[in-house]
C-alpha cells in the first residue's frame, strides 16, 4: 500500500511538473508575438453561475435539514432497544429482558435504538434502512428507523475497531405480523430446553467468545478453551490459580483481575450482560472440551 502510494505520487508530480515547464517554455514571451487580450467582464454571466448553484444549494440543504430531523425526532411510542457494543460483537436486549445477537424487529413498528459501547468506538450501520450512528463508550447515542419491507437484512460495523472488525456483522430479522412475538416467544423456549452445555456453546458464539478463544487448542487473541478445566495456569503477577468454576466465573466478570502472560489485556467485562445460567453454560462448556 505504501509503495502504491509513494508510485502514485511521484506519478502525479513528475507530470506536473512537464506541463509547468511544457507551457513555460510554448507560451513565453518572445519578439514579434503578439499577447492575446484578456477575456472582459461579464456580468451576467457571473451572476448566473452565482445565483443558480445557490439555489440548488438551497434546496439540497432544504431536504437534507428534513431528513435530519426525521432521522433524530422521536417518534411517536417507538420500541427502544437496547444495543451494546464490543470487541467484536453486538447485544440487543427488548424490552421484555430477552437478548440476542442478531436484530430482530416487526414490520411497521417505529424502532429506537439506544446504543452504547463497553470498549471501543464502533458504529450502527444498516445499509438497507440508510441508517448509521456511532457508538461512543460510556454515553448513549440514538438511531431510529421503522422498517417496512420483511426481509433479511445485514447490519455492520462502520468503524475500525480492532483485529476482527470485518466480523463484527449480523443479521436484522424484519418480521411480519406476528413473526416477532414468535421469535421472543421461541427464544424464551429454546433457553430453558436447552442443557448447560449447549448454553455454553450458544454463548460462545453469540457474545463474540468465538473471536478470541478456540476450542481446538490453537491460540488467539486469548488462551484456547481446549483442556483446560482444573489445569493450573500462571498469571501475569506470577501466582498460579487452578481453573475451576470460580476463576471461570472471574475471568468473565473481571477478566482484567486474573491476566495471563502473553495475551493482551483487551477481554472487556461481561458484567451485566450474562445471566448466572448463563455463566454456569460456559463453565460447563469449557469443563466439556477435552
Amino acid at each position: 500500500m505504501f509503495y502504491a502510494v509513494l508510485g502514485l505520487s511521484i506519478f502525479f508530480f513528475v507530470g506536473i511538473t512537464f506541463f509547468v515547464v511544457y507551457f513555460t517554455i510554448k507560451y513565453r514571451h518572445r519578439p514579434g508575438h503578439k499577447a492575446q487580450p484578456s477575456p472582459a467582464h461579464n456580468d451576467a454571466m457571473e451572476i448566473t453561475w452565482t445565483v443558480i448553484p445557490t439555489i440548488i444549494c438551497v434546496f439540497l440543504f432544504l431536504g437534507g435539514w428534513k431528513g435530519y430531523l426525521e432521522f433524530t425526532s422521536e417518534k411517536s411510542n417507538p420500541m427502544v432497544i437496547d444495543v451494546t457494543a464490543q470487541k467484536w460483537h453486538w447485544n440487543f436486549t427488548y424490552p421484555d429482558g430477552t437478548q440476542d445477537g442478531n436484530l430482530h424487529v416487526p414490520v411497521g413498528q417505529p424502532i429506537r435504538m439506544r446504543m452504547t459501547s463497553v470498549d471501543v468506538l464502533h458504529s450502527f450501520y444498516v445499509p438497507a434502512f440508510r441508517v448509521k450512528q456511532d457508538v461512543v463508550p460510556r454515553r448513549y447515542t440514538y438511531v431510529q428507523f421503522t422498517p417496512t419491507r420483511p426481509g433479511v437484512y445485514r447490519l455492520y460495523c462502520a468503524e475500525y475497531c480492532g483485529d476482527d472488525h470485518s466480523q463484527m456483522k449480523v443479521k436484522v430479522f424484519v418480521h411480519e405480523a406476528g413473526g416477532y412475538e414468535r421469535f421472543l416467544s421461541e427464544k424464551a423456549s429454546l433457553s430453558q430446553s436447552m442443557s448447560p452445555e449447549e448454553t455454553g456453546l450458544y454463548v460462545y458464539n453469540k457474545k463474540g467468545c468465538v473471536a478470541c478463544h478456540s476450542v481446538d487448542g490453537s491460540p488467539k487473541v486469548g488462551p484456547s478453551w481446549k483442556g483446560i478445566w482444573n489445569e493450573q495456569v500462571k498469571l501475569a503477577d506470577g501466582t498460579t490459580i487452578t481453573v475451576d468454576d470460580q476463576y471461570i466465573k472471574d475471568s468473565v466478570l473481571e477478566p482484567q483481575k486474573q491476566a495471563r502472560p502473553g495475551y493482551p489485556p483487551s477481554m472487556p467485562s461481561f458484567a451485566g450482560q450474562l445471566s448466572e445460567r448463563e455463566i454456569a453454560g460456559v463453565i460447563a462448556y469449557i469443563k466439556s472440551l477435552k
